[in-house]
């Protein structure tokens, strides 16, 4: 017997300026959900955060980080506080520091030993700015600014040996472990505890 007919339908279309933001770094940029609940749906492109208001279908843009191609870098959204967690990857830069000293054999064993990938937390803006006083915001109403860029840690992710070299393939936020889980290019999984990156 064949399984019933399932109501897959379009939910709205994507206004221009939208989509021109999505790609205006070029047509291979990234689009990811981040995050969704009954009020908001959460995404970004490749250089940018926005927010699909669930019941007008208005967009906003939450945050835009600084001019790079940022379509290596990958996010991970916390949903107990909203924070942004953004994990740059400098592969290009590692590779560039040490090709010197590796023969080519060698590169796709490197292993980003000074720092292949640099952390950066950006809260939403409140009141109160440490850990006792700072209360989480309705989504909707949600503001970030560049200016609350804190940087968390770097880490030595392992890095793809091909000449685009890059050292992550994606990131999720877990929230049963309140955990930030980042995929390298070597198949290894990263662990970093966002309740120690929130407030460092």
């Amino acid at each position: 017997e064949l399984p019933r007919s399932i109501n897959f339908k379009r939910w709205v279309r994507l206004p221009k300026t939208l989509i021109d933001m999505i790609f205006g770094c070029g047509f291979y940029s990234r689009l990811d959900f981040l995050y969704s609940d009954e009020s908001a749906v959460v995404m970004r492109s490749s250089d940018s955060v926005f927010l699909i208001d669930r019941s007008t279908f208005e967009f906003r843009l939450l945050i835009q980080f600084e001019s790079k191609d940022r379509r290596r870098d990958t996010i991970a959204f916390d949903s107990q506080t909203y924070a942004i967690f953004l994990f740059v990857d400098e592969s290009e830069r590692w590779l560039k520091a040490h090709m010197s000293d590796l023969g080519n054999s060698e590169v796709e064993e490197a292993d980003g030993s000074d720092g292949s990938c640099e952390v950066f937390r950006f809260l939403p803006q409140t009141a109160g700015k440490a850990e006792e006083e700072w209360k989480r915001p309705e989504l909707l109403s949600a503001q970030y600014s560049l200016d609350s860029k804190a940087r968390v840690c770097e880490a030595c992710l392992t890095l793809d040996g091909f000449s685009d070299a890059f050292c992550m393939l994606g990131a999720q936020y877990i929230p049963s472990t309140d955990t930030a889980l980042v995929l390298d290019a070597e198949s290894g999984l990263w662990s970093l505890p966002c309740k120690a990156a929130r407030w460092c």
